[in-house]
């Protein structure tokens, strides 16, 4: 289906795929309108009567990550994580040679996704700046280590509100970093790039 009964024709489809590049499931985003916030639904093909039919339904836990065949396509690299598919494809311009996935279903969800495709992996949590996002790089963190991963960092957002500068004159002259503008409170990877 193109078109959400509820909230309508979606501004973007995100493919959730197998490190084959195979569709696993589908996740609609759908901007604002009025006084709604943003929202989204998961699109799912399901059997029913000896055929199949496409739903907007979670997929079975545990979930596949959006961002896979990154996994594939960097072997060696560090693996970045943010909350959403947006902040996925804005970090991905600033880290072209590095995977870049995410979860289905945000901050309250870091519990439904599958992480044994990153044992082995150096993982790097990039969170949402609020308490949701923090709590859920976190969540996160744990579930990498869990799951195997070789290492993981966690990004602390705060600090990315430091700027380079220089300090000094002439030979004296040296890099510093000064306060600059923070992230403001719910910003991600989208919102830095």
């Amino acid at each position: 289906p193109v078109v959400h009964s509820r909230h309508g024709k979606p501004t973007r489809r995100y493919a959730y795929t197998a490190p084959s590049g195979q569709v696993n499931f589908y996740h609609d985003r759908y901007e604002k309108k009025g006084g709604e916030r943003k929202q989204f639904a998961p699109l799912t093909l399901w059997r029913k009567d000896g055929g199949y039919e496409w739903r907007f339904k979670a997929p079975p836990e545990p979930r596949p990550l959006y961002g896979l065949l990154g996994l594939v396509a960097f072997p060696d690299a560090k693996v970045w994580f943010v909350e959403g598919e947006k902040a996925v494809e804005a970090l991905q311009k600033l880290l072209p040679k590095q995977p870049v996935l995410c979860w289905q279903g945000g901050s309250q969800a870091v519990a439904k996704s599958d992480y044994s495709p990153l044992k082995g992996r150096d993982c790097v949590v990039f969170p949402d700046n609020d308490l949701p996002g923090k709590k859920a790089g976190n969540d996160l963190a744990g579930r990498l280590k869990a799951a195997g991963a070789g290492s993981v960092c966690l990004v602390d957002v705060d600090k990315l509100a430091l700027v380079p500068n220089w300090q000094g004159e002439n030979e004296t002259r040296t890099a510093t970093l000064i306060n600059g503008e923070p992230l403001g409170v719910g910003d991600d990877a989208a919102d830095l790039v």
